[in-house]
């Protein structure tokens, strides 16, 4: 389940259920097969390690946890890009401006 900051929690939705959820992020035990009853339905929980079946040619090698970083904090990253290039100030030099026209040079090679 992924929500944005402006979700409210009454406005989340579940699925599985909130209490099977609840169970598998907090409470379940590594290995240990569980059975979560709701007013709905009984859900059957085990939860393993991602990282013992782990190859180098899985998905989530270190490549594809680098570029799942990556994208995350992009974002956050080119705000601070923004942020250090609004900072900066220019400082026009008018006697470089007065010495070189800018149309007058010569691009031949020698």
């Amino acid at each position: 389940m992924t929500t944005n900051e402006k979700t409210k929690e009454e406005d989340i939705t579940y699925t599985p259920s909130k209490k099977a959820y609840d169970y598998i992020f907090n409470d379940a035990k590594l290995g240990v097969p569980a059975v979560v009853e709701d007013d709905e339905a009984c859900y059957l929980v085990l939860r393993l390690d991602i990282e013992e079946r782990m190859t180098d040619d899985d998905l989530w090698s270190d490549t594809q946890k680098t570029s799942v970083v990556t994208r995350k904090y992009s974002d956050a990253f080119e705000d601070m890009l923004d942020q250090w290039c609004d900072a900066q100030t220019v400082e026009k030099n008018d006697r470089a401006i007065k010495r070189y026209d800018a149309f007058d040079l010569d691009f031949s090679s020698k």
